[in-house]
Protein backbone atom coordinates (compact mmCIF):
# COMPACT_ATOMS: atom_id res chain seq x y z
CA UNK A 1 0.00 0.00 0.00
CA UNK A 2 1.01 3.61 -1.48
CA UNK A 3 1.60 6.17 1.71
CA UNK A 4 0.30 9.37 0.62
CA UNK A 5 1.85 12.62 1.13
CA UNK A 6 -1.92 14.78 1.76
CA UNK A 7 -4.46 13.07 3.79
CA UNK A 8 -8.31 14.09 3.57
CA UNK A 9 -9.84 16.21 0.64
CA UNK A 10 -8.13 18.49 -1.26
CA UNK A 11 -9.43 22.02 -2.48
CA UNK A 12 -8.39 23.46 -5.21
CA UNK A 13 -8.83 27.02 -7.60
CA UNK A 14 -6.60 28.92 -9.84
CA UNK A 15 -5.61 32.42 -11.03
CA UNK A 16 -3.79 34.03 -13.84
CA UNK A 17 -0.80 36.14 -12.71
CA UNK A 18 -0.71 39.59 -13.96
CA UNK A 19 2.00 38.24 -16.67
CA UNK A 20 -0.30 35.53 -17.78
CA UNK A 21 0.61 32.48 -16.20
CA UNK A 22 -1.59 30.18 -13.97
CA UNK A 23 -1.06 30.34 -10.27
CA UNK A 24 -2.50 26.94 -8.74
CA UNK A 25 -3.43 26.92 -4.59
CA UNK A 26 -4.59 23.40 -3.10
CA UNK A 27 -5.72 23.07 0.51
CA UNK A 28 -7.33 20.44 2.95
CA UNK A 29 -9.26 21.02 5.64
CA UNK A 30 -6.37 23.15 8.09
CA UNK A 31 -3.82 24.91 5.76
CA UNK A 32 -2.66 25.51 2.34
CA UNK A 33 -0.85 22.63 0.77
CA UNK A 34 0.60 24.11 -2.48
CA UNK A 35 0.60 26.58 -4.48
CA UNK A 36 1.97 26.29 -7.99
CA UNK A 37 2.86 28.61 -10.80
CA UNK A 38 3.48 28.02 -14.35
CA UNK A 39 1.23 25.02 -14.76
CA UNK A 40 -1.55 23.96 -16.33
CA UNK A 41 -4.56 22.43 -14.59
CA UNK A 42 -4.08 19.38 -15.94
CA UNK A 43 -1.08 18.42 -14.72
CA UNK A 44 -1.71 20.47 -11.37
CA UNK A 45 -4.86 17.52 -11.22
CA UNK A 46 -2.32 15.21 -11.49
CA UNK A 47 0.44 16.08 -9.33
CA UNK A 48 -2.41 16.69 -6.37
CA UNK A 49 -4.17 13.32 -6.81
CA UNK A 50 -0.65 11.45 -6.73
CA UNK A 51 0.21 13.67 -3.51
CA UNK A 52 -3.49 12.70 -1.98
CA UNK A 53 -4.42 9.50 -3.77
CA UNK A 54 -7.16 10.97 -5.03
CA UNK A 55 -8.65 13.69 -7.46
CA UNK A 56 -8.75 16.79 -5.73
CA UNK A 57 -11.98 19.22 -6.06
CA UNK A 58 -12.01 22.16 -7.75
CA UNK A 59 -13.46 24.37 -4.94
CA UNK A 60 -12.67 28.23 -5.63
CA UNK A 61 -14.94 29.25 -2.57
CA UNK A 62 -12.92 26.78 0.28
CA UNK A 63 -12.45 29.33 2.82
CA UNK A 64 -8.44 28.57 2.99
CA UNK A 65 -8.74 28.46 -0.71
CA UNK A 66 -10.20 31.81 -1.34
CA UNK A 67 -7.87 33.85 0.83
CA UNK A 68 -4.63 32.71 -0.38
CA UNK A 69 -6.04 33.90 -4.11
CA UNK A 70 -7.33 36.83 -2.32
CA UNK A 71 -3.63 37.15 -0.89
CA UNK A 72 -1.98 36.54 -4.02
CA UNK A 73 -3.98 38.89 -5.65
CA UNK A 74 -2.81 41.57 -3.37
CA UNK A 75 0.82 40.42 -4.00
CA UNK A 76 0.20 40.83 -7.71
CA UNK A 77 -0.90 44.20 -7.28
CA UNK A 78 1.66 45.35 -5.24
CA UNK A 79 -0.02 45.81 -1.73
CA UNK A 80 0.85 42.76 -0.10
CA UNK A 81 4.61 42.27 0.32
CA UNK A 82 3.82 39.78 3.36
CA UNK A 83 1.58 36.49 3.44
CA UNK A 84 -0.32 35.42 6.46
CA UNK A 85 -1.61 32.23 5.70
CA UNK A 86 -1.24 28.57 7.40
CA UNK A 87 0.57 26.26 5.14
CA UNK A 88 1.43 22.57 5.84
CA UNK A 89 5.19 21.81 5.13
CA UNK A 90 6.66 18.17 4.51
CA UNK A 91 9.66 17.54 3.87
CA UNK A 92 13.00 16.34 4.87
CA UNK A 93 14.72 18.11 7.93
CA UNK A 94 17.41 19.54 5.75
CA UNK A 95 14.05 20.85 3.68
CA UNK A 96 12.30 22.15 6.61
CA UNK A 97 15.49 24.37 7.60
CA UNK A 98 15.78 25.68 4.43
CA UNK A 99 12.00 26.66 3.37
CA UNK A 100 12.64 28.58 7.29
CA UNK A 101 15.45 30.40 5.69
CA UNK A 102 13.50 31.18 2.61
CA UNK A 103 10.62 32.60 4.88
CA UNK A 104 13.15 34.88 6.54
CA UNK A 105 14.53 36.87 2.92
CA UNK A 106 12.72 39.82 2.97
CA UNK A 107 10.66 40.92 0.48
CA UNK A 108 12.33 42.88 -2.60
CA UNK A 109 15.68 41.12 -1.51
CA UNK A 110 17.69 38.10 -3.14
CA UNK A 111 20.16 35.24 -1.42
CA UNK A 112 22.42 32.93 -3.23
CA UNK A 113 22.04 29.07 -2.95
CA UNK A 114 24.89 29.07 -0.96
CA UNK A 115 23.77 31.99 1.50
CA UNK A 116 20.57 29.97 1.97
CA UNK A 117 22.19 26.33 2.47
CA UNK A 118 24.28 28.48 5.20
CA UNK A 119 21.65 29.53 6.93
CA UNK A 120 20.02 26.31 6.96
CA UNK A 121 23.36 24.82 8.57
CA UNK A 122 25.40 23.12 5.63
CA UNK A 123 27.92 25.25 4.37
CA UNK A 124 28.69 23.08 1.45
CA UNK A 125 25.30 22.75 0.91
CA UNK A 126 24.00 24.62 -2.26
CA UNK A 127 23.20 22.55 -4.78
CA UNK A 128 20.99 20.51 -1.94
CA UNK A 129 19.38 24.35 -0.81
CA UNK A 130 18.40 24.51 -4.80
CA UNK A 131 16.93 21.22 -4.58
CA UNK A 132 14.64 21.75 -1.30
CA UNK A 133 14.49 25.20 -3.34
CA UNK A 134 12.60 22.96 -6.19
CA UNK A 135 10.93 21.10 -3.85
CA UNK A 136 8.78 23.94 -1.94
CA UNK A 137 5.12 23.24 -1.89
CA UNK A 138 4.19 26.50 -1.47
CA UNK A 139 5.94 29.12 -3.80
CA UNK A 140 5.74 32.38 -3.50
CA UNK A 141 4.04 32.55 0.19
CA UNK A 142 7.53 30.58 0.93
CA UNK A 143 9.78 32.95 -1.53
CA UNK A 144 12.20 30.21 -3.03
CA UNK A 145 11.35 32.88 -6.44
CA UNK A 146 14.14 35.23 -3.87
CA UNK A 147 17.07 32.37 -4.21
CA UNK A 148 19.46 33.26 -7.11
CA UNK A 149 23.10 32.07 -8.27
CA UNK A 150 25.90 33.52 -6.90
CA UNK A 151 26.50 35.71 -10.16
CA UNK A 152 22.98 37.18 -9.83
CA UNK A 153 21.25 35.27 -12.31
CA UNK A 154 18.04 34.07 -11.57
CA UNK A 155 18.57 30.31 -11.78
CA UNK A 156 16.05 27.69 -12.08
CA UNK A 157 12.20 27.79 -10.57
CA UNK A 158 9.38 25.42 -10.78
CA UNK A 159 7.17 28.02 -12.46
CA UNK A 160 9.51 28.38 -14.89
CA UNK A 161 12.33 31.13 -15.61
CA UNK A 162 9.90 33.61 -17.00
CA UNK A 163 7.76 33.64 -14.15
CA UNK A 164 10.40 34.23 -11.65
CA UNK A 165 12.18 37.22 -13.29
CA UNK A 166 8.82 38.11 -13.48
CA UNK A 167 8.31 37.79 -9.29
CA UNK A 168 11.64 39.44 -8.68
CA UNK A 169 11.02 42.31 -11.17
CA UNK A 170 7.63 42.98 -9.68
CA UNK A 171 9.35 43.50 -6.19
CA UNK A 172 11.89 45.17 -7.81
CA UNK A 173 9.31 47.93 -9.04
CA UNK A 174 7.45 48.03 -5.41
CA UNK A 175 10.27 48.93 -3.56
CA UNK A 176 11.38 51.14 -5.95
CA UNK A 177 7.96 52.81 -5.06
CA UNK A 178 7.06 52.33 -8.84
CA UNK A 179 3.44 50.36 -9.81
CA UNK A 180 3.79 46.66 -10.22
CA UNK A 181 4.02 45.67 -14.37
CA UNK A 182 3.48 42.85 -15.81
CA UNK A 183 6.71 42.41 -17.45
CA UNK A 184 8.82 44.61 -15.79
CA UNK A 185 12.79 44.62 -16.39
CA UNK A 186 14.88 45.61 -13.51
CA UNK A 187 18.30 45.70 -11.95
CA UNK A 188 18.20 43.15 -9.06
CA UNK A 189 19.03 44.19 -5.85
CA UNK A 190 20.27 42.32 -2.92
CA UNK A 191 20.94 42.82 0.63
CA UNK A 192 19.32 45.47 2.73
Amino acid sequence: MQAHLLEGLIRYAGLRAPNGALVWVAADAEAIVRISPGRQEKQFRQEMARLAGRQPVLRPQDRLVREALAQLQEYFAGIRQAFELPVKLAGSPFQLRVWRALAQIPYGQTRSYREVALAAGSARGARAAGSACGANPVAIVVPCHRVVRSDGAPGGYGGGREFKRFLLDLEDSVKAGLPPRPNARSRRRRGP
